[in-house]
């Protein structure tokens, strides 16, 4: 017989348990929703498991979930980049004076790469000032300052990038991306996880 726990507890669907995984996902995602919580992660037979597609409609004997609530979520989002920085931080510095001293196609690469990398702390920064937009945090105005910042900043590399004007782009990487990714996590270090850490205190 199929078993489903949501932190712990059994899940009662007010008869048979869902037949797939996905079906459970939806069912337990929904709940929580109605209590402002997240469905954080879900375990199936023992292994993490994420909607996926190819593995949406499998079977199983046993599912445990685990809620999370938004400002948890947040916290979690912020503590993550935060472990990010010091490498995405080295890898622009280095990028700004690389592009100077090599040969602009084998430069390509690497530049493509490393935007690549940057892509996840763009995205998280737009979800964070949704955030604060939504529930008025004080530091919203200062961390979407610094999300657009370096928008505008990564607008223009590509513009040197496509270019291969290599002078141009590592001006722009080091005053315009480097600068405003470093301004983004000073924010998140200084404002927004303290104010964070305070309102899980409350």
């Amino acid at each position: 017989m199929s078993e489903v726990t949501l932190n712990g507890e059994n899940v009662d669907f007010q008869g048979p348990a869902p037949a797939t995984v996905i079906e459970v996902w939806t069912l337990v995602e929904q709940f929580l929703g109605q209590s402002g919580l997240l469905l954080e992660r879900m375990r199936v037979d023992g292994e993490d498991w994420a909607p996926s597609g190819e593995s949406d409609s499998k079977t199983y004997r046993k599912i445990e979930a685990f809620s999370i609530s938004r400002e948890g979520k947040v916290a979690q989002i912020v503590s993550e980049l935060l472990r990010q920085q010091p490498v995405l931080e080295k890898q622009w510095d280095a990028c700004a004076h690389q592009v100077l001293s090599r040969p602009w196609p084998v430069f390509q690469n690497e530049g493509l790469e490393l935007l690549g990398a940057t892509q996840p702390l763009v995205q998280s920064l737009s979800v964070l000032v949704e955030y604060a937009n939504g529930c008025d945090a004080e530091w919203g105005g200062e961390l979407g300052l610094a999300s657009e910042n370096l928008n505008t900043g990564l607008g223009f590399l590509m513009d040197a990038f496509e270019a291969g004007d290599c002078v141009l782009f590592s001006d722009v990487a080091e005053t315009s991306v480097l600068a405003n990714i470093r301004e983004g996590f000073r924010v998140l270090k200084s404002d927004v996880a303290p104010s964070l850490e305070k309102g899980a205190q409350k």
